[in-house]
């Protein structure tokens, strides 16, 4: 057969000239002799070798390696190339194996001494280790070359390179692993951070990419084929080296598809297992047609003739998820050859695999662990009712036992779920299968869903197609759903790509693109070398001046680095590795943690120029950007260049966060900058608003980006917050008409001193109470609410929530006034829009300056309708008539969530006190709707009493489980070692308790009267609340830091003083809100003091005791003025959620 030179037509494939390409990676005897010399032979070093195999690969192998370490004047003193050519350099390579074969002598005894300990094992350690390492590099270079639209790239030259230096690299470390204790020592020496002998171990593994098994494996296809019509052709080997191949080359494009170097892709998906995996799967199946090839002598020829023109393998597809090879051909009866078929299309096309390794599973907990539950669940059901003496009931058992076995343990869970998978196919009761039994009851597709997105986390593992063939209606139904979600969540997936791209908190790859190899994301965030640094690498900082450092760069006056090419993963990796490692090596020499920097340090130096310099230069960019935008365009603010400025200043805003860890070298350059600002805070507040409100805009933008993921990822923790959502979302109008009034008034400046100049990053800032105000009907109605919520999510992605609302700012700095904001109708279930007159559509959104008239309101005779029944309702201390059926409602929803939150078969002693409390709460409520034609008032305590103390129970039942989960439980392991991780479980039930206790909708009553004893648990309460310092609402964490303050106060004062009403002085004290003010930071007045330092101060003996004489001698003083009761709110605001002043001291966030 004669070869053709392009590989695109070749019909031979494995042809001479190709062998050629494989054989320079192959020792040949030329290749032993250029080594060898006349010094040695192959008998000589057989009978003693010493401690490596210098009579076969070993002592080649060592020699090229050694010689590849080599430098003069930094630069390599040969090539890899030079080093392969028999006909270069032999008297060096001579002299060198030489050398090697006496050090490997010396050694004979070495292999488990210290590095200490040997001379000659340390150097022949350390160049098999920096050999490994050069050659992966090498590898991961040569990859990158291989034209993969070639139909047989895996013939070509370059893949020939990339598999045989693999090959090389897989012979060093067969020989570094003779020197188990020198290998850890010298990992350890150049990786600390590797800190066991697995992870150590690891690290060595992953130098050798698994295509050096792959240049094995052709090396033997190739001896195959040369036996061909002269000898027997061996096809129960033949083939399983033809189906590696292939594989092999489907595992190559993969790779390219994932825009990372070939050995980290490697290493990450278990290739070199997978690999082990097709192999033995392929031997397997050769034993299954043994049989046949034995009884045909020529049956080797046609299987050559098939493997090179392609055609015995072209429908042929390794499942590497579940160890299968599918669709191999059949042999004609009469032995002579194999059946091809043409598949069709939808058979032909491989069915599309997302593997997982058991670490990816663990990883995303937090995604499938609700869903598994509620599989589970459906599943213990039906299982309560089998028969218990049922064969079958044993398989059944053993998956509700996976089901709770995976929580703690994530290679539990393909195995189950691939049990399950077959289990609810077979045939149960009255010729049903289990799956039709378990779905009965659940919602059309609802099961079917289940399994397809548990499927979908776990990798594609069970086949879908089969399950839902079992029930075509559920199937169907889970289609149109996800249908119908696609499309409405479709606008805000578009826009989360954009915002994703260039955020180092969203995107991990970006984040690895500048850690490469040499770090791991997770090692930097927990590392405590890296994470108490004084820039904060565990977070975002160290990426972020890293970007802005390389934005910032020019040559020649202009820039070295485009934003694409910055904030493309795939682009510059070598690059932004070296600017990464170069801050962090000034960081680390800095010698200080935060805010402790020594401002001589040289090191802080660097890195305060480096960002000052960065921030302002990236400014510039941004300006730059601003002058591309075009303002024609109705949608500009969807355009590239407005994402990149906004997140731009987002991660500026970062590195602002971290230079201001040096402030007075950052005053220093400041000086210089503003020489007419007189002190240092002035200057500090304009560097803080060198982009104005691009930051804020930009961070509003992730935020949107995080909610609208949450809401879309259901079963996420945390679920969406639907207030930071739609408060953000208001803002993006006000924020798009500042960039527009630049363009038109701007007359020459640039974007940010425009902003600057007119102070819109203050005005952007005080917008937030107005967006709170504006949105409170559309939060309060529709948070919690997936389908509510899926809806306001998509009527702001596709730009109709907000596109008719406009902002009237207001005056002297104070918030504005959004107008034609939607409100949300429970009854009708929508959004409605208020209807808005031309002339405001047609513009003069945010220069609208007069503030808008009250409407007159007209009274009329509503005498004809006084005999109608009106819904009662019940009215908060916020002034707000809330009607009784939606409580019900509302009560009705969190029985079923805390029903669903429950355990399969009961729960702790503490849930199920909330949980049956629910119904008394219920049952008051539904006694409300008794009255008739009656707004209740809170202060009504006849009416409301049995509601009242059904409520507090309930949120005393709330208190209580939080205690009692959080006493053995902590959120942060690193912080609290010795407590266990909550899981999915214990997050979703704390998060149903949380509601419970915030809710200040349903729940706004005030608490009963209790006892001094009743007031201490209480107070211990609250203290462990502050000690984990979640809070979302302030007027919680004012209770909370009241209540364990007076609590530990009276405590120290030895609980004697029997007239002091506990409850009354703290009523008094929060209605006044003299207490608040206690709680204000003397560091920085506009903020509180942290729940953790409250709590602190609260155990501090010392201060308790003096706090509590200052407020025995108030007490003793003021006797006969103390309030009894605390101050009533009075109905000033009947405006739904909008209650001014008041609410927002009330529900704003701490």
């Amino acid at each position: 057969m004669k070869e053709v030179e392009e590989i695109n037509d070749v019909k031979e494939i494995m042809g001479p000239e190709v062998q050629k390409r494989f054989d320079k990676y192959t020792y040949s005897p030329t290749h032993n002799n250029c080594f060898y010399g006349t010094k040695h032979n192959h008998v000589e070093l057989m009978q003693n070798s010493g401690s490596i195999t210098v009579d076969r690969e070993g002592g080649i192998t060592l020699a090229i390696l050694s010689m590849l370490n080599e430098e003069v004047d930094g630069k390599p003193k040969y090539t890899i190339d030079q080093l392969l050519d028999p006909n270069q350099f032999q008297k060096e390579k001579q002299e060198r194996f030489d050398e090697i074969v006496q050090k490997s002598r010396n050694t004979a005894k070495d292999k488990d001494k210290s590095l200490a300990e040997s001379a000659d094992g340390k150097w022949i350690v350390e160049n098999l280790y920096k050999g490994m390492k050069r050659l992966k590099d090498m590898i991961d270079e040569a990859a990158e070359k291989i034209d993969m639209t070639k139909d047989n790239f895996m013939y070509s030259e370059e893949f020939a390179r990339v598999a045989g230096l693999s090959g090389i690299a897989f012979d060093a470390w067969q020989e570094i692993n003779r020197f188990e204790k020198m290998m850890n020592e010298v990992v350890l020496a150049d990786r600390p951070e590797l800190n066991t002998e697995e992870a150590r171990r690891n690290h060595i593994d992953n130098l050798v990419p698994p295509v050096s098994k792959t240049f094995q494996t052709i090396n033997k296809a190739f001896d195959c084929h040369n036996r061909a019509g002269i000898d027997d052709v061996k096809p129960l080997s033949y083939i399983p080296y033809a189906i590696h191949i292939k594989y092999a080359e489907k595992v190559m494009r993969d790779w390219k598809k994932s825009g990372k170097k070939l050995s980290q892709y490697m290493a990450e998906n278990k290739i070199a297992r997978k690999f082990d995996n097709n192999q033995l799967t392929a031997t397997f199946l050769m034993g299954d047609m043994a049989g046949d090839f034995i009884t045909n002598v020529r049956i080797g020829d046609v299987v050559d003739r098939r493997i090179q023109d392609g055609s015995l393998l072209k429908n042929v597809e390794y499942d590497d998820v579940n160890d299968k090879i599918i669709n191999f051909p059949k042999m004609k009866d009469d032995g002579s050859d194999f059946i091809i078929e043409e598949l069709a299309a939808e058979k032909k096309a491989a069915p599309k695999k997302d593997t997982k390794t058991v670490d990816e599973i663990a990883f995303s907990k937090i995604k499938w662990e609700p869903i598994a539950d509620k599989i589970n669940q459906a599943f213990v059901n039906v299982h309560k009712k089998i028969n218990m003496m049922d064969p079958r009931l044993k398989n059944a058992t053993d998956i509700v036992m996976g089901f709770i076995e995976m929580k703690s343990d994530a290679s539990k869970c393909v195995p189950t779920l691939k049990n399950l998978a077959e289990l609810l196919q077979q045939k149960h009761v009255e010729d049903k299968t289990f799956y039709e039994e378990v779905s009965e009851g659940m919602k059309p597709g609802e099961f079917y869903g289940l399994l397809s997105e548990l499927n979908e986390e776990f990798g594609n593992v069970i086949d879908m197609e089969a399950i839902g063939k079992i029930k075509p209606m559920d199937k169907a139904a889970y289609d149109a759903v996800k249908k119908e979600e696609a499309e409405a969540f479709k606008p805000g997936d578009d826009y989360s790509k954009k915002v994703e791209k260039y955020s180092f908190s969203l995107n991990r790859e970006l984040r690895q693109s500048f850690l490469g190899d040499k770090y791991t994301a997770e090692q930097i965030r927990t590392d405590p070398k890296y994470s108490t640094l004084p820039i904060s690498f565990d977070r975002t900082g160290g990426y972020s001046i890293a970007a802005l450092h390389l934005l910032s760069m020019k040559k020649n006056g202009k820039r070295v680095y485009s934003v694409e090419d910055v904030f493309n993963p795939n682009k510059f990796r070598k690059e932004k590795l070296e600017e990464f490692d170069e801050i962090l090596d000034h960081t680390i020499k800095t010698d200080g943690a935060r805010k402790s920097v020594d401002k001589n340090n040289e090191h802080a130096k660097w890195l305060v120029d480096t960002m000052y310099t960065s921030i302002k230069e990236t400014v510039n960019l941004i300006d730059e950007l601003a002058e591309k935008i075009d303002f024609n365009d109705e949608n500009f603010d969807k355009s590239e260049e407005y994402f990149q400025i906004n997140l731009l200043g987002n991660i500026i805003h970062d590195a602002w966060q971290e230079i201001c860890t040096f402030p007075d070298l950052m005053d220093e350059k400041l000086k210089k900058d503003y020489p007419n600002l007189r002190n240092k805070k002035q200057r500090y507040d304009a560097f803080q608003d060198i982009v104005g409100p691009i930051s804020d805009i930009g961070a509003e933008m992730i935020v949107l980006n995080t909610e609208h993921n949450a809401l879309v990822n259901k079963y996420e923790d945390p679920d969406m917050h639907l207030s930071r959502f739609v408060n953000a979302a208001i803002k993006q109008g006000p924020a798009r008409d500042m960039f527009k009034e630049w363009h038109e008034k701007g007359n020459g400046k640039s974007l940010t001193q425009y902003f600057r100049d007119n102070q819109f990053g203050a005005r952007y800032y005080v917008m937030n109470d107005a967006a709170d105000k504006a949105n409170g009907s559309i939060i309060e109605s529709c948070s919690g609410t997936y389908e509510r919520e899926k809806k306001i999510d998509s009527l702001y992605m596709n730009g109709t929530l907000y596109k008719n609302v406009t902002y009237t700012p207001g005056k002297k700095g104070k918030a504005g006034v959004f107008n034609n904001v939607p409100t949300y109708d429970r009854e009708k279930d929508q959004v409605v829009f208020p209807k808005v007159k031309l002339d405001k559509m047609a513009g003069k959104k945010t220069e609208k300056k007069t503030e808008a008239k009250p409407e007159k309101k007209t009274v009329k005779n509503s005498s004809k309708k006084s005999s109608k029944k009106e819904e009662p309702t019940i009215r908060t201390n916020y002034g707000e008539d809330i009607p009784v059926n939606e409580v019900i409602d509302y009560l009705q929803a969190l029985k079923q969530t805390a029903g669903e939150a429950r355990g399969f078969f009961n729960d702790s002693e503490q849930f199920m006190d909330f949980y049956m409390a629910i119904d008394d709460v219920m049952e008051a409520a539904r006694d409300l709707k008794k009255n008739q034609n009656v707004n209740i008032l809170n202060e009504d305590n006849d009416k409301l009493k049995d509601y009242k103390e059904a409520v507090n129970r309930l949120k005393d039942c709330a208190e209580a489980y939080e205690v009692y989960k959080m006493s053995d439980h902590t959120k942060d392991t690193t912080k609290e070692p010795d407590k266990k991780a909550l899981n999915g479980d214990d997050k979703r039930k704390l998060k149903i308790m949380n509601g419970v206790l915030r809710n200040n909708r349903y729940f706004d009553v005030a608490p009963p009267k209790i006892t001094n004893e009743e007031f201490l648990a209480k107070a211990d309460r609250a203290l462990f609340r502050l000690q984990q310092g979640d809070y979302k609402y302030k007027q919680n964490y004012i209770e909370d830091s009241a209540y364990a303050m007076y609590g530990q106060m009276y405590r120290v004062g030895g609980n004697k003083d029997k007239t002091i009403n506990l409850q009354e002085i703290v009523q008094e004290k929060l209605a006044s809100g003299e207490f608040e003010k206690t709680l204000i930071s003397k560091k920085n007045p506009k903020k509180y003091i942290s729940p953790e330092e409250v709590a602190k101060k609260a155990q501090n003996v010392d201060k308790m005791k003096e706090l509590a004489d200052t407020v025995k001698r108030e007490i003793a003083e003021n006797k006969d003025n103390v309030i009894r009761e605390a101050p009533k709110k009075g109905p000033a605001h009947k405006n739904g959620n909008d209650i001014g002043k008041e609410k927002g001291k009330g529900r704003g966030p701490v």
